[in-house]
């Protein structure tokens, strides 16, 4: 996640990044002010940005092998907060390759 809002996120554009520990997991929030996320660029190897697209399946797919998920959302006034939630898998060390 980090990796994507640096990579696809105009140079100067303010964001920010928010870890909470929960007693069952945990919550991931990055938020950008660049240009947001198009919706098809959520599809799995879809991007229009000369990458391969993987990034947030991958996040997705870890978040969802800890019983945790991964949700997008657009940011006011423009950009995007993406949110990883792991689950309590993760936590009790029990998460494995999905």
């Amino acid at each position: 996640l980090l990796e994507n809002v640096v990579a696809h996120t105009p140079e100067g554009s303010p964001l920010r990044v928010r870890v909470v520990a929960l007693p069952d997991g945990a919550v991931v929030e990055v938020a950008d002010e660049g240009p947001g996320i198009a919706p098809e660029a959520l599809a799995r190897g879809s991007s229009d940005r000369g990458s391969t697209g993987l990034g947030l399946d991958i996040a997705r797919r870890c978040a969802e092998a800890s019983g945790g998920s991964l949700s997008v959302a657009d940011a006011d006034p423009h950009g995007a907060i993406v949110t990883l939630r792991l689950g309590s898998a993760y936590t009790q060390g029990g998460l494995t390759s999905p």
